[in-house]
């Protein structure tokens, strides 16, 4: 199996199957102009690590920036987003 996720100009083909996968890159670059990056390392403000039996996506350089961004660095976090136990409703403008 070979998956092809293309967003925009960025192209990354993934599978179980080495064969498979360069087939498919060749194929593709007899249509379209490619350049071969090597391993995937950053995809769609996702971090990639890859060893020798497994993968990690990670987003913490993504989240860092964001923090930075809006100047919340040092803030607190959470290991829940909300505390259990809160109710939002659509029709008010209480939490409670």
């Amino acid at each position: 199996m070979a998956l092809i996720l293309l967003y925009v100009d960025d192209l990354l083909t993934i599978g179980n199957n080495d064969e498979i996968i360069q087939e498919c890159i060749s194929k593709l670059k007899e249509t379209f102009e490619m350049i071969n990056l090597g391993l995937l390392h950053y995809y769609l403000r996702m971090q990639m690590y890859q060893y020798k039996d497994c993968s990690y996506l990670s987003q913490s350089k993504y989240i860092s920036y964001i923090l930075q961004k809006f100047g919340m660095e040092e803030c607190k976090y959470a290991m829940i987003p909300v505390s259990p136990g809160i109710t939002i409703s659509l029709s008010s403008n209480s939490v409670s």
